[in-house]
């Protein structure tokens, strides 16, 4: 905050001054004015004033370049701050503002590295604020200064001083770690007098006592003692919902009603019925973990082997089991008589191709078709628009079919050594008296850890269904001349979207020259966030990136976050999207971040190596339960890999190495 007042003075050392030459140019010279101050503080605050006044009129931090010249101050230069980047103006501070941090939630947590469509982020909103208010009645808990947050035409910032505010800097920065190391790191480094306000944010001040009668604080805290109730409770959740999904399929209801009807009904799903299985799962998970300590890890090196085993090929996890049913799909392909994916896809679409194998895609697509890459923005389409983006990879799988590249047996294999697991640690448990304890959180893991991706399954789902009645509406907007092609409309908002609905147009060029206001308006504002030629994890609210600070490394080392075990070398294969190109057995996998639409190439990956991410990312969860190396959490991979070169994963370590031809030759003899 600017208080108009000089706080603290320190003088520099001033050893080497600049003088001007007659004949022209400069030189330098020892200056022995080290203890004299250059400015006075009338100086300094008439300097204050100017930098007050240049950047409230051009809206935005400047660099400004002054001198002082026989008492006298006088501005050189003034210009746009170029390390820092634009934000649109309802996420930017005024001078003298307390300052905000934000998390780009849209990068960091869903790995997108451009923001989402217009559509695809105003739905979220609606679905993260239903829940939100449904759990808080906190009818501002989505705002950006008095919130949790934003989202703001395709991006989803979180409000990290206000939620230290209320939770604690290092308390948030811990827990963060297993979502994103790197995010961790610079929250952990930043100042929180700078961003966090000297009280608890207006929408998180929320009594405990309240929470209880909304949310099933019962089921959460206790959930271990009662495991039956709870899943039974999460199955009847889910038949309630399917009932909702039929019922909105054939009701003649407003395009209002029909999504307000369908997120309620997601909400009361997560929040009832969810929430508290997947909360005991991770609660068991951690207990199972802080059970042994240190020392004993120090003294037994076996036992953090074993706990890392003791976590992998869970029941219930639903997106393992979408990348083991693909599999199942590929084992159908028979003979190859296609020669290449393309034949393979243009066979398909023409019918020629077994009975068997059209049995086994018509089951996969009716239960994951919804799905597909980038599937959390609603723009995007689903398997079962788009299939070709799935065939080529069932073909690719279906050509490695090696019992290293099973993903069938590798799941068995890591369900022995999980049991394995299981009594090594449960004698160490028996051994410091806490054998019961151990034995109810390994079934309360069992029961319910494994349903960690299901928030996301239904999630997903329901934007899916989102799609089919905004296209809906779309089309009906194409016959009337509104739209010129059907996927404009995710260039409008939901409430762009209603207002169009809602409205009588005099003459159809009336209802078209709106929607085209609407849209330019909308990717005006999004064309911000397209220009900034960077994904920040970590920015303030005058545009600044705050990054973490490097770690020593040797020469050839490239570090980030261990997330699963094992040690392999292999050829890089960059992949800015899941379908750019082949995978073939043996490469190791580098990508931005990856979601379900990406597990099946994980069947021929070696390793994997992400940029955004920790050990509840998606590609750490997979690659866990498939037992593949993975290290997430690298600055910047897609840039300091290349394409092509060998290297050594190591996900015992989180450490990358790049291996020469000699280096290549030795890692390859048997």
């Amino acid at each position: 905050k600017i208080d108009k007042k000089v706080d603290q003075v320190v003088v520099g050392k001033k050893e080497i001054s600049i003088w001007l030459k007659e004949d022209g140019g400069t030189f330098e010279k020892e200056d022995e004015r080290h203890e004299i101050r250059s400015l006075t503080d009338e100086q300094a605050l008439e300097l204050n004033e100017q930098m007050i006044i240049i950047e409230e009129l051009y809206q935005k931090p400047m660099d400004i370049e002054w001198a002082y010249a026989r008492g006298r101050l006088f501005i050189v230069q003034a210009r746009p701050i170029t390390t820092h980047l634009e934000l649109p103006e309802e996420l930017l501070t005024k001078p003298g503002e307390q300052r905000r941090l934000y998390l780009d939630a849209t990068y960091v947590v869903q790995g997108f590295e451009k923001p989402l469509t217009t559509m695809g982020g105003s739905l979220l909103h609606r679905i993260i604020e239903t829940i939100s208010k449904a759990a808080t009645r906190k009818p501002n808990i989505l705002d950006v200064r008095d919130g949790i947050g934003t989202e703001y035409f395709g991006k989803l910032f979180f409000n990290l001083g206000n939620v230290w505010s209320k939770a604690g800097k290092d308390t948030i920065s811990q827990r963060f770690r297993r979502m994103d190391i790197i995010s961790a790191a610079i929250m952990e480094n930043a100042d929180g007098q700078t961003y966090q306000p000297p009280s608890t944010a207006p929408a998180l001040r929320i009594n405990p006592f309240s929470l209880f009668w909304r949310l099933p604080l019962f089921k959460i805290k206790f959930g271990s003692y009662m495991i039956t109730r709870l899943c039974k409770n999460l199955q009847e959740g889910f038949e309630t919902y399917e009932k909702l999904v039929n019922e909105l399929e054939t009701e003649d209801l407003t395009l209002n009603d029909r999504m307000n009807r369908l997120i309620d009904g997601l909400a009361k799903l997560l929040l009832g019925s969810i929430v508290p299985v997947f909360l005991n799962g991770q609660k068991a998970m951690i207990a199972l973990e802080e059970m042994f300590n240190d020392d004993m890890k120090q003294e037994d090196l076996a036992i953090g082997h074993h706990l890392q085993r003791l976590t992998r090929s869970l029941p219930h996890n639903i997106t393992v089991e979408m990348g083991l049913n693909l599999f199942d799909v590929s084992t159908a392909v028979g003979e190859d008589c296609y020669g290449s994916p393309e034949a393979f896809v243009r066979a398909f679409k023409e019918d020629q191709i077994t009975i068997s194998l059209k049995q086994k895609w018509a089951s996969f697509v009716e239960k994951y078709g919804f799905r597909g890459e980038g599937e959390i923005d609603v723009a995007n389409k689903r398997y079962y628009e788009d299939p070709d983006m799935l065939l080529s990879q069932v073909y690719n799988m279906s050509k490695n079919c090696s019992d290293q590249s099973n993903p069938r047996k590798l799941y068995e294999h890591a369900v022995k050594e999980r049991e394995e697991a299981y009594e090594y640690l449960l004698a160490k448990a028996t051994t410091i008296g806490q054998k019961r304890t151990f034995v109810r959180n390994y079934e309360t893991m069992m029961n319910m850890a494994g349903h960690r991706e299901i928030h996301k399954f239904y999630v997903v789902r329901t934007l899916s269904h989102l799609r089919k009645f905004i296209l809906e509406h779309a089309n009906v907007l194409v016959q009337v001349g509104g739209l010129d092609d059907i996927e404009q409309v995710f260039e409008l908002s939901l409430d762009n979207l209603l207002e169009v609905e809602s409205r009588v147009f005099e003459t159809p060029e009336e209802r078209k020259l709106l929607i085209t206001e609407l849209r330019e308006k909308n990717n005006a504002q999004r064309d911000i966030f397209m220009h900034w030629g960077t994904n920040p994890r970590v920015i303030d609210s005058r545009g600044r990136i705050l990054r973490q600070k490097p770690r020593p490394l040797s020469e050839g080392e490239i570090a980030g976050q261990p997330v699963s075990p094992g040690v392999v070398t292999g050829r890089v294969a960059i992949l800015h999207t899941a379908h750019e190109k082949p995978l073939l057995p043996g490469e190791i996998l580098v990508a931005r971040a990856t979601d379900p639409g990406w597990t099946p190439l994980f069947i021929n990956a070696a390793a994997i190596v992400l940029e955004v991410g920790g050990v509840l990312q998606h590609g750490a969860l997979v690659a866990r339960e498939y037992g593949k190396p993975c290290v997430a959490g690298v600055e910047n991979v897609l840039t300091q890999l290349q394409d092509g070169e060998f290297v050594r994963v190591d996900g015992d370590t989180g450490i990358i190495t790049r291996l020469s031809e000699e280096e290549r030759k030795e890692e390859e003899k048997p």
